[in-house]
């Protein structure tokens, strides 16, 4: 999955055992695309099925609004969020090896 690239394209690929799920871009960048893809056993192409969002940013006004009220308030802030986000997403992958006997 890419979380930010210079020219603002986001893809995110969840491949399971029976299909998978495609995102293409956000809003925020020009239209946003899901596919959801079944798996054909034991092998054929798979069915597809694409929808196309095409709107306004739904975030854009929220996020300034927050950021603008952290600023004002002189907020202080630091990356505890992202370090228990990263501690839980370690943990849930090696639990997810372990299972597969490759932990």
């Amino acid at each position: 999955m890419t979380l930010l690239m210079w020219r603002n394209h986001f893809t995110c690929d969840i491949l399971a055992e029976h299909g998978s799920a495609h995102i293409q871009s956000l809003c925020k960048w020009g239209p946003s695309a899901f596919t959801k893809r079944s798996r054909v056993l034991p092998s054929g192409r798979p069915p597809e099925e694409t929808q196309t969002l095409v709107q306004d940013d739904p975030t854009w006004a929220l996020e300034y609004a927050h950021f603008k009220t952290l600023c004002l308030s002189g907020a202080k802030t630091d990356l505890s969020n992202d370090i228990w986000l990263h501690r839980v997403l370690r943990r849930l992958s090696a639990e997810a090896m372990a299972a597969k006997g490759q932990g």
